[in-house]
């Protein structure tokens, strides 16, 4: 494989795994009039350039990237200390990031759980979705407490608050488990509402339901073709122009 290719792929394979950092740093050299160039070290220069000048957003990319070796190896090291600096800045993204790092051992800091809990819920309350709703999911299961389901329904309907796509998915799943009658209309808006936020999953139950004519839904089989074809769309990550020139390179737009 190229190394273009593998630039690809690396970027794909990180949307698809839910990971922030590398839209981060698409988002900042594209909003720069640049496009992304197929040399790691260039994008590297860059976001460290843009992280020492206190762009915390540069910050928790850089962090993303050591930690799952975009850069060609895993440093957590340079990823605890780049995430700790945007966190301290009440970046969510980052203060979410360092409390799962602060579940493991680092070097010279042993692992805190009070530590991660207290990480955690200032993500909450900085009104960062993916914590509100990594705690609902965490009551809504019993993974690592007690299984509760009033405070897993608090927890996502936070996340829905602060326009989570994925809180809006697994609370509309929570209320449909219910078999509430006057669940259902609950139910439609929420995938509604994560679809418009590009939830796959809710599309294509929605299409499912559509399909089958289920919880409230008439059979619509054109409904459920759009929904389909929508999610079609968004499990195919934007595709990366390489650019193997100069970098950074100007837009022609």
């Amino acid at each position: 494989m190229m190394r273009g290719e593998k630039v690809a792929k690396l970027c794909e394979l990180l949307e698809l795994n839910g990971l922030e950092g590398i839209r981060i740093a698409r988002e900042l050299v594209e909003s720069a009039g640049f496009f992304i160039a197929n040399d790691l070290d260039e994008i590297k220069n860059w976001l460290v350039e843009k992280a020492e000048s206190g762009d915390r957003s540069a910050q928790h990319a850089l962090a993303e990237f050591y930690l799952v070796g975009a850069f060609e190896c895993v440093d957590k090291k340079s990823a605890f200390e780049w995430c700790k600096k945007s966190a301290e800045q009440d970046y969510g993204p980052a203060v979410f990031l360092m409390a799962g790092m602060r579940e493991d051992d680092q070097e010279g800091l042993a692992a805190d759980q009070a530590e991660s809990v207290r990480l955690v819920n200032k993500a909450i309350a900085l009104s960062y979705g993916p914590a509100a709703r990594f705690m609902g999911l965490q009551y809504l299961t019993g993974a690592t407490v007690e299984k509760n389901l009033d405070l897993a329904r608090d927890y996502l309907s936070k996340g829905v608050d602060f326009g989570d796509g994925e809180s809006m998915f697994h609370l509309a799943l929570m209320l449909r488990g219910n078999g509430k009658l006057e669940d259902r209309f609950q139910v439609i808006r929420l995938l509604e509402q994560a679809s418009d936020a590009n939830n796959a999953s809710a599309l294509r139950t929605l299409a499912s339901m559509y399909s089958n004519g289920v919880d409230g839904c008439e059979v619509d089989e054109e409904k459920a073709i759009m929904y389909n074809s929508r999610a079609d769309v968004i499990e195919r990550p934007y595709r990366y122009e390489i650019n193997t020139d100069d970098f950074p390179c100007p837009r022609s737009d």
